[in-house]
């Protein structure tokens, strides 16, 4: 009898000792999160539907080192897709996601309740949008800040607690070039001329026909008074000076005075590059006191927000400028 109650005591102190081993296998056990890139689609308003893009598109782009994703050139806001993951051994719950520039990086949704171990649960892995607001979107809508041009970096955050009580976080850094158009417009003098917001380019100017813009095109008149030595004058002409970090194409439609033949001219512009554009007439228009030229001037900036401190774009993202030059009949 003596031998039998050693032998149960001893098979008691074995069971007790499993489950204190089991019960340190519980508390051991740990959440981990994770950050990975799925795609990013452009985005003019906070409800942007446009398709997005997947990441092996985005490979010649995007490059991820550790916790850093570098997505290159931005034009204007857009949103980037990531995928967050348990990559521990124990669930994860209330998760908040917050970058470090809540003003001009922006995530959705900003908390998760429950993240399953990886693997396991109801199969879906949660998706988080990171909408980087840059400039008024294309289609004239919103009023996001313009980015200043550049390098732009900003820090995306998961933070939770698995079940066990543990604090558990991952972070990624996420690396953007900013692209900002903008552009000075000059008249012969070299000052900088203020455009004036007009509709009467909307469908036409003067009954010339020409491209329909949303908002009109802006105005601006000159007129010039001085001759060179020889008594004609030399002033036709205006200049863009571009200030931005993209190229501009200036597309200058030529004279659509009645008299004349239009002729079309095309630049690309550099950045801080300053390109003069003589006026592209056949006669003018030879009025009872004045020598006129109209020429309509489209500015494209392939699809960058312009400058929050410009005059908007149109909504197809372009500039229309109508540009009256009037010479005084004396100089002519």
């Amino acid at each position: 009898m003596k031998k039998l109650l050693i032998a149960f005591s001893l098979l008691l102190m074995i069971c007790c000792g499993g489950s204190g081993s089991n019960s340190s296998s519980t508390t051991t056990s740990k959440g981990g999160l994770s950050f990975s890139v799925v795609g990013s689609k452009k985005s003019t308003t906070s409800n942007a539907t446009t398709p997005f893009v997947k990441s092996k598109s985005l490979a010649t782009t995007t490059n991820a080192d550790g916790t850093s994703f570098n997505f290159g050139d931005i034009k204007s806001t857009e949103i980037y897709l990531f995928q967050i993951t348990n990559t521990g051994t124990a669930e994860v719950d209330n998760i908040t996601l917050s970058t470090d520039n809540p003003t001009a990086a922006v995530c959705t949704p900003s908390s998760i309740a429950v993240l399953p171990i990886a693997g396991s649960g109801n199969g879906l892995t949660p998706l988080v949008e990171v909408q980087v607001l840059h400039g008024v979107g294309l289609n004239g809508y919103g009023s996001a800040v313009t980015l200043p041009a550049g390098s732009f970096t900003f820090n995306l955050t998961a933070s939770g607690t698995d079940i066990n009580g543990n604090t558990v976080s991952a972070s990624c850094s996420i690396q953007l070039n900013v692209l900002v158009a903008s552009f000075n417009l000059l008249d012969f003098t070299g000052n900088n001329v203020s455009l004036l917001t007009t509709n009467r380019g909307s469908t036409s100017m003067y009954g010339i026909g020409l491209p329909v813009t949303t908002n009109g095109w802006y105005f601006y008149e000159t007129e010039q008074f001085n001759v060179s030595e020889d008594g004609l004058p030399d002033d036709r002409f205006y200049s863009i000076q571009n200030t931005g970090n993209v190229p501009l194409v200036v597309n200058d439609l030529g004279s659509q005075n009645g008299i004349d033949t239009p002729i079309p001219q095309n630049f690309t512009i550099q950045p801080n590059t300053t390109q003069q554009i003589n006026f592209s007439y056949i006669t003018g228009w030879p009025g009872q006191d004045v020598f006129e030229i109209g020429e309509p001037i489209v500015i494209d900036s392939d699809n960058t927000v312009f400058s929050s401190s410009q005059i908007s774009c149109d909504s197809d993202g372009d500039y229309y400028i109508y540009y009256m030059y009037y010479e005084n009949a004396n100089s002519n």
